[in-house]
């Protein structure tokens, strides 16, 4: 898709010259069908060097959208940001990432009744999944003329240093680095569905060697400060090396939550559970982050924010929870226990469930 579609929009920019359209046609010859766009551009190069920086220029101006459907696994939840690395690296494409949608029986129960999921099952993991998706489509849309584009692909190959390997960045602590190394070498295995058509058998290898390459060179101190001196000459004493850039799609998302917030809190606010859990979206937290740092939890902290009081203990241990929560996305502790464990007491009432 992303082949054909980069095609598509060369020729339509270049329709009016018909020499250049036969020149790209005469660069394309010798390439198999539907090449690479990043091979495309560097093959127009070796004919003119103007056509091939507009033909980069409009490559970096593509920014189409993934969704993962049918989301099972794990896995299956970090196939997206797989896809958008791999098609970055090997494709030019540059992906909006927009989220996945998980594979329920809710979803099959509403087409056989023939009612919209968010209608007949609105709180399915599924109609959540969608209404993030659709949420993020809006940020992306609201923010499209702030958007930067991305940067042109090189027109002269360059190697990736052993950073970029890993996809990681130069800051990244040893125990970034090995989680980094292990998403990458799941990556680069045998019949991996996001180097699907991507890499021959002879360059899945070559990666490989390159990923255990970066990984041993940069988790050995001594080697990776020689590494960083002979690779990063420029960079002075003291600098904080970069930090890696958010995917404009879940830039955009964090926007748009942090502006609806500004309007949302104010001193007579009820936090909700869903309410706290957009606060923890839009501050970019995960559920672990917090129970890492609070030692409650994942389990407690997934109930507090989908309000399953069912699962919470008394309501002393919960009040400290949800300060602790509180205090973590920065927002008033005493304001936010106070208007959950209103909400908290009410379900007990409403249930006969002893406090």
């Amino acid at each position: 898709f992303a082949r054909a579609l980069f095609q598509r929009k060369l020729r339509r920019t270049l329709i009016k010259d018909r020499f250049k359209v036969r020149m790209v046609e005469r660069a394309q010859d010798p390439l198999p069908p539907l090449p690479s766009p990043i091979e495309m551009v560097r093959a127009i190069a070796r004919y003119d060097s103007s056509v091939a920086e507009l033909a980069a220029a409009e490559l970096a101006k593509l920014r189409p959208r993934l969704v993962v459907n049918s989301a099972r696994l794990r896995t299956d939840n970090d196939l997206g940001t797989a896809m958008c690395d791999m098609s970055r690296r090997y494709l030019g494409v540059e992906f909006d990432y927009v989220g996945h949608i998980e594979q329920e029986d809710s979803v099959w129960l509403s087409v056989v009744r023939r009612r919209p999921l968010l209608i007949d099952s609105p709180t399915s993991k599924s109609a959540r999944n969608i209404e993030r998706i659709a949420r993020r489509i809006l940020a992306l849309a609201t923010t499209r003329e702030q958007t930067k584009v991305a940067t042109p692909v090189p027109i002269v190959p360059a190697e990736p240093n052993l950073y970029e390997v890993l996809w990681t960045h130069r800051g990244a602590s040893d125990e970034e680095l090995r989680r980094a190394y292990k998403r990458q070498r799941e990556i680069y295995q045998q019949d991996s569905l996001p180097l699907t058509s991507l890499l021959t058998e002879e360059e899945l290898a070559r990666e490989r060697a390159r990923v255990d390459e970066a990984y041993d060179t940069l988790l050995d101190p001594i080697r990776r400060r020689a590494y960083d001196k002979s690779t990063f000459p420029e960079a002075e004493a003291g600098e904080q090396p970069p930090r890696p850039e958010v995917d404009a799609a879940l830039a955009a998302e964090r926007a748009m939550l942090r502006a609806e917030l500004a309007r949302e809190i104010h001193p007579e606010t009820e936090f909700s559970g869903a309410l706290l859990k957009k606060v923890r979206q839009s501050l970019g937290i995960e559920i672990e982050e917090i129970a890492n740092r609070t030692k409650i939890s994942v389990s407690h902290l997934k109930a507090i924010e989908e309000e399953d009081f069912r699962s919470l203990p008394a309501a002393v241990y919960t009040r400290g929870f949800v300060q602790e929560v509180a205090k973590y996305l920065k927002v008033d502790p005493a304001q936010v226990s106070r208007s959950y464990l209103k909400r908290h007491r009410a379900w007990r009432q409403a249930h006969g469930v002893d406090p």
